[in-house]
């Protein structure tokens, strides 16, 4: 009798285990996942559990995850975009340039367009570029290349802002590169996209060849001595100047000069530096045309550099000595 007692208690027990088991587990199946924190995504929270191989490599997976950008329209301004504008050049990425330094803050309503080696915002209205900019670095600045011997239309471009080169017949203005084709003889197809004509800006004869072209040089020259350079560079146009266009199917605003930004990341030695050329046949030279970043960014309204650390940023903006960069 007492084994059998001793049976019967073993099995209620058992039973009433049972059914607490079973309880638990109805209530977790049941559960929308609410009460419970959140493994990885933004803001999440990962638990404290011991951590093997297998869990560090799922914890990778959520940290990549978490570095993702939340929507669509943030992975177009802020990802890498690549040597040819969808992420690599022949496997060749950004090569550590994540945070695409030489991108200024967009304003409301730039149109943001990216061809390989560098991007610009096009506006419709000058149909001009507001800006151009890229990285050089050593290796693309010792590059050999050759010149590509035609203009293009952008594709990227509206059909009714698609500037020509007949635009530009009978003018007295020159096709002003922004992005200079001897910076991108690295690559045959940064070569052909540096042609396309939203790359342009009217430019006078003599500053194209001559002021202009001593500073695309030394920015070349730079981009050797510093391992590499963040570029941006564009069209002015001052209040209250009389509206030049030329133009033959489309109108094409005539800059009244043209400002361009530098900055080299080099560690221990990080400098910034800015210029302003008039768009006039006079010789200016680089020593005339210097300024500092900050007062660039005064001028056009952007915020140039703005991705690099606060303090930094402040820091080489603020002051410039041409002296610094040779």
């Amino acid at each position: 009798m007492k084994m059998q007692n001793f049976l019967s208690v073993v099995s209620a027990t058992s039973a009433s285990m049972m059914v607490a088991v079973l309880t638990v587990l109805a209530t977790l199946v049941s559960c929308d996942g609410t009460s419970f924190p959140k493994v990885g995504g933004t803001g999440g929270v990962v638990p404290d559990f011991p951590t093997t191989q297998n869990d560090g490599e799922m914890m990778q997976e959520f940290e990549d995850y978490d570095d993702a950008p939340d929507d669509a329209e943030e992975a177009d301004t802020t990802r890498p975009y690549g040597r040819n504008g969808s992420g690599d050049e022949g496997g060749k990425s950004r090569r550590g340039n994540e945070k695409n330094l030489e991108m200024p803050m967009s304003k409301r309503g730039d149109n943001v367009i990216r061809h390989t080696g560098y991007a610009l915002s096009f506006n419709g209205e000058t149909n001009c570029p507001n800006w151009v900019a890229w990285e050089l670095t050593r290796s693309e600045a010792s590059a050999h290349g050759s010149r590509n011997p035609d203009f293009y239309p952008d594709p990227q471009v509206d059909g009714r802002h698609q500037v020509t080169t007949q635009d530009y017949k009978g003018s007295g203005y020159t096709r002003g590169h922004m992005c200079p084709a001897g910076d991108m003889k690295w690559s045959s197809k940064a070569q052909h996209d540096c042609f396309y004509m939203s790359n342009m800006c009217p430019q006078t004869k003599d500053l194209n060849a001559d002021s202009w072209e001593v500073l695309e040089s030394a920015c070349r020259r730079w981009a050797k001595s510093e391992g590499s350079v963040y570029i941006v560079c564009g069209p002015v146009f001052n209040e209250g100047r009389k509206v030049r266009y030329i133009g033959r199917q489309h109108k094409v605003r005539v800059p009244d000069g043209f400002f361009k930004v530098v900055l080299s990341m080099k560690r221990g030695h990080e400098k910034a530096i800015g210029f302003y050329y008039a768009n006039n046949d006079r010789f200016q030279t680089m020593e005339s045309a210097a300024m500092s970043v900050d007062e660039i960014e005064r001028m056009t309204g952007y915020d140039f550099f703005y991705l690099v650390e606060d303090n930094l940023e402040n820091r080489v903006e603020a002051r410039y000595n041409l002296r610094d960069w040779d």
